[in-house]
């Protein structure tokens, strides 16, 4: 998969690649990339989720629901993926 991809930016087990000049993917490699992966647009979007992953910090502004979705497929934090759960279905 990292033969095919461009690695863009890494930190512990989180990697984004460039997809394509306006496409990031943002990869928990302790998960299936299937699974544990979400598409973002722009490389900042995909840091911030990244560290809000990465440290399970509840993001302070309003988010859309695809980026809370992308939260948690690459979190590996069921306590954090319940809290992401419970703020989607305050959303709704």
């Amino acid at each position: 998969m990292d033969d095919m991809l461009n690695i863009v930016y890494f930190k512990k087990n989180f990697v984004i690649y460039r997809l394509s000049s306006h496409s990031f993917l943002v990869h928990n490699t302790r998960k299936d990339i299937g699974t544990g992966s979400t598409s973002l647009k722009k490389l900042s979007v995909a840091k911030d989720i990244l560290n809000w992953a990465l440290y399970q910090q509840i993001p302070t502004r309003r988010l859309s629901g695809y980026l809370l979705r992308g939260l948690i497929r690459i979190s590996d934090s069921k306590e954090y993926t319940e809290q992401i759960k419970r703020i989607v279905k305050s959303q709704t």
